[in-house]
C-alpha cells in the first residue's frame, strides 16, 4: 500500500487480510469530497467503509469483496446493513449472480442463500442496483480493453483534425457561425471510412456474442 500511496498521492483507505489475498481499497480524489474519514476496516480484508462530505451533504461508500464460499459470503453480507445509512453507496465484487440477466460465459445461476440476503439488504435500506438502471441492456459488469495496434501516425491524424476543431454549416447560400465539434465526424471527412471500420468490427463481435 505504501507504493499505491506514493503513486496516488491522495487519500487511500483500505482493508486487507494478507499480503497476497483479500483486499479492498477506496481511492479519494482531492477536491471532489471533503472530510474523508475511514469509518470501518474489516481485518479479513473483505470490507472497507469510508465517510465523506460534498457541499455540506454526507455520503458513505462501502466497498465489499465477498468470498467465493457461500457460507463465508453470507457472513460478510450480513455485516453490510450495519454500515448502511440514508446516503449509502455499496460497491465491490459480490461473487454471486443476482439474476439470470447477469448470466454470461463466466458464471452460472444456481441456488444461493447469500443472494436473498443481498435482496433483503436492498429492500430494507432502499438501495437500488444503479448499474442495471444505467445499463439495462448489458450483461457483463467488467470490460476488456482490446489493443488494435493502431499506429501513431493515424492517431496523430485524428488529433490534428479533431482536437479543438471548429466547423460551420452552409445552408441555402448562408454560412452559419462556427461551432466546436464535440462528437461525430465532419461530413466528407476522409477518415470517416477508417473510423467506421474500427467501430464496426468490435460492434459486430459484441452482437455475435449476445446472440
Amino acid at each position: 500500500m505504501d507504493q499505491v500511496r506514493q503513486q496516488w498521492r491522495r487519500p487511500v483507505h483500505y482493508a486487507h487480510g494478507s499480503a497476497s489475498a483479500c483486499g479492498v481499497v477506496i481511492l479519494c480524489r482531492e477536491g471532489t469530497f471533503e472530510n474523508i474519514v475511514c469509518a470501518h476496516q474489516e481485518t479479513t480484508g473483505r470490507m472497507v467503509v469510508v465517510d465523506m462530505e460534498k457541499s455540506g451533504k454526507k455520503y458513505r461508500i462501502t466497498n465489499v469483496y465477498a468470498p467465493k464460499d457461500e457460507k463465508e459470503r453470507e457472513i460478510v453480507f450480513k455485516k453490510i446493513p450495519i454500515w448502511c445509512n440514508d446516503e449509502s453507496l455499496v460497491i465491490g465484487d459480490f461473487n454471486v449472480v443476482l439474476s439470470k440477466k447477469d448470466l454470461s460465459a463466466q458464471n452460472v445461476y444456481k441456488e444461493d442463500a447469500s443472494r436473498q440476503i443481498i435482496y433483503n439488504i436492498m429492500s430494507d435500506n432502499n438501495l437500488v442496483d444503479i448499474w442495471w438502471i444505467k445499463n439495462p441492456h448489458k450483461r457483463s459488469y467488467s470490460r476488456q480493453q482490446i489493443k488494435f495496434g493502431i499506429g501513431n501516425n493515424f492517431i496523430n491524424w485524428l488529433k490534428l483534425l479533431y482536437n479543438n476543431s471548429y466547423s460551420c454549416v452552409k445552408c441555402n447560400g448562408l454560412i452559419t457561425k462556427t461551432f466546436q465539434i464535440q462528437r461525430s465526424v465532419r461530413q466528407g471527412c476522409p477518415l470517416s471510412s477508417l473510423l467506421y471500420s474500427l467501430v464496426a468490427e468490435p460492434l459486430t463481435l459484441l452482437i455475435n456474442q449476445d446472440r
